[in-house]
C-alpha cells in the first residue's frame, strides 16, 4: 500500500514538472532571453572544441542521447515549433547536485543548460576554474559579461543569480539561427509577442 502511494506520488511530481517545463518553453520566443543575453556578453576564444561531454555533441539526436545517458528523469515533447524535445537529468556528482536540461530542434541537440542547486560561491569559483582549465588554457575567466566561444560558434555562458547556471548554446544551429535573425534588436520589443510572429 505504502509503495502504492509513494508511486503515485512521484507520478503527480513527474507530471507537475513537465507541466512546469510546458509553460517556461511553450513558444518559441522562450530562447530570445539565452540569444539576448549571448550578444552582450564578450567572447573569449576556446582552445578546443566545446562538447556538451566527451561523448557527446552538438546535433546529436535525442535517441543517441538516450541510448548514451539512459532514460531522462523527464522527457516532454513538442513543445513549440523550434522544440522537438527537452530531456531533464539530475545527477549528483561530488559535492554538486545538477540539474541538465537538453533541448532538441529537428536538427538535433541545440541548447543546453546545468543548474547547479546550492552551489557556493567558493563552488562556483571551482566551476569558473575547470572551465578556464579545459577550454582557456587556466586563462582567467570570471564569467561576468565572458563567454567561451570555438572556432564553430558553440558558446558557454554562466550565471551565478539566483543559481548557479552554465549554458551551452549552438547558436549556429540551422534552426536556431533563424531565430537569431528574427529577433528584433530592442529589448523592448522581444517582450511584444508580435515581435516572433513573423517567423513562426
Amino acid at each position: 500500500m505504502i509503495d502504492f502511494l509513494l508511486n503515485g506520488l512521484r507520478s503527480s511530481a513527474r507530471t507537475r514538472y513537465a507541466d512546469k517545463i510546458r509553460d517556461q518553453y511553450d513558444c518559441v520566443s522562450a530562447y530570445s532571453r539565452v540569444i539576448t543575453a549571448s550578444s552582450t556578453y564578450s567572447p573569449m576564444s576556446s582552445v578546443c572544441d566545446i562538447r556538451i561531454r566527451r561523448d557527446l555533441d552538438f546535433g546529436t539526436s535525442s535517441k543517441e542521447v538516450k541510448s548514451c545517458l539512459g532514460r531522462p528523469q523527464h522527457s516532454v515533447d513538442s513543445l513549440n515549433p523550434l522544440t522537438e524535445a527537452i530531456f531533464v537529468y539530475r545527477y549528483r556528482l561530488d559535492e554538486y547536485r545538477i540539474r541538465e536540461e537538453l533541448h532538441f530542434s529537428s536538427y538535433g541537440l541545440f541548447y543546453v543548460t546545468r543548474t547547479f542547486s546550492s552551489a557556493s560561491p567558493r563552488q562556483y569559483e571551482t566551476l569558473l576554474h575547470v572551465l578556464s582549465d579545459k577550454y582557456l588554457s587556466g586563462k582567467v575567466f570570471d564569467g561576468i559579461k565572458k563567454k567561451i566561444v570555438d572556432s564553430r560558434g558553440r558558446e558557454i555562458m554562466t550565471t551565478s543569480s539566483p543559481a548557479v547556471v552554465v549554458e551551452y548554446l549552438a547558436p549556429l544551429d540551422p534552426v536556431l539561427s533563424k531565430l537569431t535573425i528574427a529577433l528584433p534588436t530592442s529589448l523592448n520589443e522581444i517582450q511584444k509577442p508580435a515581435a516572433i510572429r513573423s517567423w513562426l
